[in-house]
Formats: C-alpha cells, sequence, structure tokens
C-alpha cells in the first residue's frame, strides 16, 4: 500500500526518487500540490464547501490575533488593498485583487506557515472567486463585504467579524451548481 501511495505522489510529481536517499519530496513539489489541488473544471458546491470551510477556519481563526495587535496602518493597508477590486475589469483581474485581500488578512496574523499554506490553495480560491465574478458583476459587493469587514476590525467586535467574514465565504455558494445540488450539499453538511 505504501509503494502505491509512493507511486501516487511520484506520478504527481510531489515526490522523488533518489539512489541511496529513497522517496523525497520533489524540488518542485509546491507546484505539483497546487496543481493536484486546483480545479479546471466546473466546482461542485461539496468542493466550494470544502475549500470556503478551510478558508473560513483560517480567517475566523486569525481574528484575536488581528484585534489584539493590527494597528492602524495595517487597516489602512487593507482598506487600500480592497479599493483595488474596484479598478479591475477583467473577471481574472478582480478574483486576483479579491484573493490579495484576503492573503493582507491572514498575513495580519504574522504566521509564516499559515501564510504559506493558505498561498498554496491560490489557484483553487481564485477558482472560486472567478466563477462567481463571471457570473455577475460583483466587485461592488464584494468590495462593500470587505470595508464591512475593515470596520469590524477597526471597531475591535469579534462577533461582527466572524458574522461577516462568515457571510461573505457563503456569498459565492449561490453561483455554483445547481439549487438542488447546493440544497443537498448543505443539509448533509448540517447533519
Amino acid at each position: 500500500m505504501v509503494r502505491e501511495a509512493l507511486q501516487i505522489l511520484k506520478a504527481y510529481g510531489i515526490v522523488e526518487v533518489r539512489p541511496k536517499i529513497g522517496a523525497v519530496l520533489s524540488d518542485r513539489h509546491e507546484d505539483a500540490v497546487r496543481k493536484l489541488f486546483a480545479f479546471q473544471n466546473d466546482i461542485s458546491p461539496a468542493s466550494f464547501l470544502d475549500v470556503q470551510g478551510y478558508r473560513c477556519i483560517i480567517e475566523v481563526g486569525v481574528c484575536d490575533h488581528i484585534i489584539l495587535h493590527a494597528t492602524a496602518a495595517d487597516l489602512d493597508h487593507l482598506d487600500a488593498v480592497n479599493a483595488r477590486i474596484l479598478e479591475n475589469r477583467s473577471v481574472d483581474d478582480a478574483a486576483r485583487c479579491d484573493f490579495a485581500f484576503h492573503e493582507a488578512l491572514v498575513s495580519l496574523a504574522s504566521n509564516r506557515t499559515l501564510l504559506a499554506s493558505y498561498r498554496l490553495l491560490q489557484p483553487v480560491i481564485t477558482q472560486i472567486m472567478r466563477v462567481g465574478k463571471a457570473a455577475k458583476p460583483v466587485q461592488v459587493d464584494t468590495h462593500q463585504a470587505h470595508a464591512q469587514i475593515i470596520n469590524a476590525l477597526r471597531a475591535r467586535d469579534r462577533v461582527a467579524y466572524v458574522y461577516l467574514i462568515s457571510r461573505h465565504l457563503e456569498y459565492g455558494l449561490q453561483f455554483i451548481g445547481t439549487e438542488n445540488d447546493r440544497q443537498r450539499v448543505v443539509a448533509n453538511s448540517v447533519a
């Protein structure tokens, strides 16, 4: 079973077998992991909830640290990053700007490992962001949601922040799959 797992990891380029050493992470293992997790096709409601659930754990989890340690300059920087989403014309640019906001938010936790793991899923997260932005122009809505999140942080209001970030991360579900798919996935996640 271990050999089969190694063969799969080798096929994806995550590990390589070196003579006299054995299996080691390949030099390009980060790229391989990104490709492995990147969704190139439509995103299912279940995949959406998995990725957004991960993001919710991270982005809610950084709340206390941000509230205790973020400076006015840090929050001004978030405002500046958020403003960029209104300047974009293409879906790809808007998705990149949306990711940049969330990346800046996570970076306020001052934890390099956390930020690196968040960045690892950038292709997946930006794909999810593209789906919503392709379905309807949501840049203004996204900008306003981000502004509310920043205002909650400025007020040092943990409850408002958790509510707003959770609501914001669930917003895109309306653009994924069919209504029946969404209802079934949400029902299964509650059960």
